[in-house]
């Protein structure tokens, strides 16, 4: 069975579209000290790139959702990554910061559509523990996109520079619609002509986000992906400007932090039937904490490159492990919809992580000490949002 799933032409149409997102995000983080340089700008102001991107991709999916409804999966997610072509081309032919973030806005309200219709299609075909397996192939493929577009974005940055990293991400996307175009059906079977009239989305999002589980689960999940996105959004700083990392270096260093979140998606697969989403929650969190101790901890002494590191691994299995059964609460009660219901996944989601990404850009990078507060920060939220938010309704499992 779990062969079927891992070569089914639906699961890695998935595993592609899963890939977007990241491959457009992490392939550009080796080019940000240059991009600070080129328009002599400070750390801080250049963090925005990702903060305006983030806000993008967060926001536009409140809207795809209800469209994905109406129209249907397909349909909306290659209307959404030709926004993302456009606004990239945008980006790389910028000669001012201000066009550089309004192309990477653009961008990132194009990459929308690849995050909640992704869900949404698993959602159609799959639920309960079935779709946490599935999502977990899917996020498996994120291992891959993790280990090689922070590495070919630092061959990129060393040989053609920012501009080339924008223009492969670009390429990058443009293959990923071809496929689509030619490879994925259509999974929402029943068009929801409602779905565009406000009163009715209006009444939807409140309806699904009055949900205690549901609530509980996708803020748990912000939460732990949150705390990947600040990694990925200081790391060049402290290990490129603090510790003299050349760009090619800090790819290849983003194969460990890969390896780790493959690791993770193992744990979710052998274990979650046995132990079930609750404890795997519980487990989750738990590394988040200790990841933040270890960290906090590691502050302490002459900064290195393991100091950072090693939390880092720890926190990102925790992370691993929380995401894909965190999205299976959220979207297991929403089966009529499904893409309403996987925008506002994603709307909360990435707009929360902008919130937190924007807090971190005042970060002193020349520390770990403020990632370090920040993973911990992450485990002693979720942890109380799981115990008095959500728990009650996952003990039964």
């Amino acid at each position: 069975m779990f062969l079927n799933l891992y070569i089914s032409r639906i699961v890695i149409v998935l595993c592609l579209i899963a890939t977007v997102a990241r491959f457009a995000l992490d392939s550009f983080l080796p080019s940000l000290p240059s991009i600070g340089a080129a328009f002599d700008i400070s750390s801080e102001e250049t963090q925005l790139i990702i903060t305006v991107y983030l806000a993008g991709f967060g926001s536009s999916q409140l809207v795809y959702g209800p469209l994905s409804d109406r129209f249907g999966r397909k349909k909306v997610l290659i209307a959404g990554f030709i926004i993302f072509i456009v606004g990239s081309l945008l980006a790389a032919a910028a000669v001012s910061i201000s066009c550089l973030l309004l192309g990477r806005l653009i961008a990132g309200i194009g990459c929308g559509a690849a995050g909640v219709i992704n869900r949404a299609i698993a959602r159609d075909q799959y639920t309960g523990a079935t779709f946490a397996k599935v999502w977990s192939y899917t996020t498996t493929s994120l291992v891959i996109t993790l280990i090689i577009a922070p590495v070919i974005g630092a061959y990129i940055q060393t040989y053609y520079g920012w501009r080339g990293n924008i223009l492969a991400a670009t390429a990058y996307v443009g293959v990923i619609l071809l496929i689509v175009m030619g490879l994925l059906f259509e999974t929402n079977k029943s068009l929801n002509k409602q779905a565009l009239k406000l009163s009715y989305v209006w009444h939807n999002y409140l309806e699904i986000i009055s949900h205690r589980q549901f609530l509980g689960a996708v803020l748990c999940y912000t939460l732990a992906f949150a705390g990947i996105v600040v990694y990925f959004q200081v790391s060049p700083f402290l290990f490129m400007d603090n510790l003299n990392v050349s760009a090619i270096e800090y790819g290849w260093l983003s194969v460990i932090i890969a390896s780790c979140y493959f690791l993770g998606g193992l744990l979710v697969k052998k274990f979650v039937n046995a132990l079930g989403i609750n404890k795997m929650l519980q487990i989750g969190i738990l590394l988040l904490c200790v990841s933040g101790c270890l960290g906090i901890l590691a502050g302490f002494i002459e900064m290195h490159v393991w100091t950072i590191l090693v939390p880092t691994i720890i926190y990102v299995l925790g992370a691993r492990v929380i995401i894909p059964n965190a999205i299976s609460c959220c979207l297991e009660h929403f089966g009529q919809q499904a893409g309403t219901a996987s925008g506002l996944i994603g709307a909360i989601q990435i707009l929360g992580t902008t919130l937190i990404s924007a807090i971190a850009s005042q970060f002193e990078t020349t520390t770990q000490l403020p990632l370090a507060c920040c993973f911990i920060s992450m485990g002693i939220l979720s942890s109380i949002i799981y115990r008095n938010w959500f728990v009650s309704m996952l003990a039964h499992r």
